[in-house]
């Protein structure tokens, strides 16, 4: 609830030390519970929402640690459906933890991705092929919304459209 009101948004973004820690925990997430790195991107989801933090957000390498997020979430799905297919059961769903921070991650990138000078970054990273993983995968609506948002976004790029294409 604390980062309903932007004036608390604002209070966190200015706070050198507290986005220094919050943008690490993001980059040491392999060592932190995933229910912590949840709450995390969703505090800079909500600094996400407002274009005037977003200088803020890329002055941490937000938008980098939420696309190494993505990946790790991914490589975990991937991992879960190898484990379920070497013991013989069908995949019925995504567990709903995967999914959500998927969809929160996405939902950063799409925000961010209002500058051309952060969305040519993001595709300099690679964002394409992660939207077409998370595309392949089995994942909600809302998830699968968000994603073809950004990669209809992305799509302006000539460079995509190639690498789409092949």
């Amino acid at each position: 609830t604390i980062c309903i009101e932007r004036c608390n948004l604002e209070l966190i973004s200015a706070n050198h030390a507290l986005m220094a820690a919050l943008s690490r925990i993001l980059s040491d997430q392999g060592s932190i519970s995933r229910k912590t790195v949840f709450i995390v991107i969703k505090i800079f989801y909500a600094i996400a929402e407002f274009e005037d933090f977003h200088q803020t957000l890329s002055k941490y390498r937000i938008g980098a640690l939420i696309m190494s997020t993505i990946d790790m979430e991914l490589r975990r799905v991937d991992q879960l459906a190898e484990d379920i297919m070497n013991k013989g059961n069908p995949i019925k769903q995504t567990p709903n933890r995967n999914d959500n921070v998927l969809f929160v991650c996405f939902q950063i990138l799409l925000r961010l991705s209002d500058s051309k000078h952060i969305m040519h970054k993001m595709l300099i990273k690679d964002l394409h092929s992660f939207l077409i993983r998370a595309l392949l995968g089995t994942y909600s609506k809302r998830c699968l919304d968000v994603t073809l948002s950004l990669m209809i976004r992305s799509t302006a790029y000539e460079e995509v459209v190639c690498d789409i294409s092949v």
